[in-house]
């Protein structure tokens, strides 16, 4: 079974199709969320660092919404992305898919919820085993004496029961990410194509053909 296998739209109707290759772009973004085999499961997201720098990371795609163009990423809220997004929303994401020979690049803004209804929605259906991941004692990035999962001691080998997950949850971030600007790139043998949509503040797509 091709466990990256992503829905039915072929070179042929996406290649020199603008609609369509939007449409392409949205299933894979679709697909990446439901399906931890896709290698769109985890884009790199880009923000600004306090010295302007560009900060780049793996992170994990939990949901995409096309009808709002917003995908969902968690993160400890205690990490220098959140504290780089709350400096400066706007982020970048970028996908590719080996297989397709696909690129996605998304200029987007980013809301962080933290502690407010949206993230105990969310917080509540997630498994044990992944609320554990909030349970670490020192903020990521911390400086440690030696090799360390950051988990307390007796965590390490084993999923946390409710009750104690709850205290985690402080530390939850979902980060909805609108997508505001989305760049794409086929690679092709006979000839790549690059295209891009843009979104006005009424949600108003305009798009064109780039050269590669």
């Amino acid at each position: 079974m091709n466990t990256m296998q992503t829905p039915e739209l072929d070179e042929a109707t996406f290649y020199n199709d603008l609609p369509q290759t939007l449409e392409k772009a949205w299933l894979l973004l679709e697909d990446a969320a439901r399906n931890r085999h896709s290698p769109m499961h985890t884009p790199v997201l880009v923000s600004s660092g306090e010295d302007q720098t560009a900060r780049a990371r793996t992170v994990v795609l939990r949901d995409t919404v096309r009808t709002t163009r917003e995908l969902r990423i968690h993160t400890d809220s205690r990490s220098a992305k959140i504290e780089e997004l709350h400096r400066q929303p706007t982020c970048q994401v970028l996908a590719y898919h080996p297989v397709q020979k696909i690129q996605l690049r998304l200029d987007a803004t980013a809301t962080i919820h933290q502690e407010n209804d949206v993230a105990r929605e969310i917080w509540a259906q997630m498994p044990l085993s992944s609320r554990r991941c909030y349970l670490a004692q020192e903020a990521p990035g911390s400086r440690a004496s030696k090799p360390t999962s950051g988990l307390p001691t007796d965590l390490e080998n084993r999923v946390p029961e409710a009750a104690e997950s709850e205290a985690g949850f402080r530390y939850f971030a979902a980060v909805v990410i609108k997508v505001e600007q989305l760049e794409w790139l086929y690679l092709a043998a006979q000839g790549h194509r690059r295209a891009q949509f843009d979104w006005a503040a009424d949600g108003v797509v305009t798009s064109c053909w780039l050269v590669p």
